[in-house]
């Protein structure tokens, strides 16, 4: 079969995990080439304090709303998965709070929101 004939598309909801080994014993070009340094701190957080609220298509974590105006269907889904991995990552000034399935092999869902 030919790649042009493959379905290519993917959920954009669907992570592929990729790992690399970085070797920064020798020279390291992304020192010197680095055109900006982003700061990133990440959390991984209770999944017990997360509600998901169909009715309201929210979010809360604690009881404080993080995530508004959720499809209804979307709800659903994060209601039906049980055991969500919840991480909050901090990139530079900007949050966002992700929800990752279990793996399956390399793939996993992934949902994100800033």
């Amino acid at each position: 079969m030919c790649s042009q004939d493959m379905d290519t598309t993917m959920p954009e909801n669907v992570e592929i995990e990729r790992r690399f080994l970085v070797d920064g014993r020798n020279q390291r070009p992304w020192i010197h080439n680095s055109t900006e340094r982003i700061k990133i701190t990440q959390w991984y957080i209770d999944l017990a304090q997360l509600v998901v609220s169909e009715s309201e298509g929210t979010i809360s974590y604690s009881n404080e709303v993080v995530v508004a105006n959720l499809d209804h269907e979307l709800c659903r889904i994060l209601n039906n998965n049980p055991s969500w991995t919840v991480r909050i990552r901090r990139w530079n000034n900007t949050s966002f709070l992700t929800l990752k399935g279990p793996r399956s092999g390399a793939v996993a869902s992934e949902y994100e929101w800033e």
